[in-house]
């Protein structure tokens, strides 16, 4: 039977695990998507199609938007570093066969100089509210 996984890079840095998969296998398929959504609680709302899927993720969101039960299985990683997260994906593997695992990091470092000087304007925007 075939595996298939999913890896949502939540914002920005697909360009990182494009280069870092071919170190692991030969066989991906690996694009940029923008979605319609405007926010994690509204992305978890709009997916379908997913009940046959295990979810892994940091994010509490999926639970507290009440979006874990249109999944086969939510799994909450204790962690929000990314290659912890793999790993759990990982042992999965052996015995699921659909899983999409939700990376929070890397929303940083924002890519190009566009989003450098976003994050430099988001960054000094955070100091002035403190």
């Amino acid at each position: 039977m075939s595996k298939n996984l999913v890896i949502i890079l939540d914002a920005c840095r697909f360009d990182a695990l494009k280069e870092e998969l071919p170190r692991y296998t030969e066989n991906f398929l690996i694009f940029p998507f923008v979605g319609a959504s405007r926010s994690t609680p509204e992305y978890y709302r709009n997916i379908t199609f997913v009940s046959d899927f295990v979810l892994v993720t940091a994010n509490p969101v999926v639970t507290l938007s009440g979006n874990d039960g249109k999944w086969k299985r939510v799994i909450h990683a204790k962690s929000l570093d990314p290659n912890n997260n793999l790993k759990v994906c990982l042992d999965l593997l052996r015995y699921e066969n659909k899983i999409v695992l939700h990376l929070i990091p890397p929303h940083l470092p924002w890519q190009g100089k566009g989003g450098q000087g976003s994050l430099r304007t988001v960054s000094e925007a955070a100091k002035l509210s403190y």
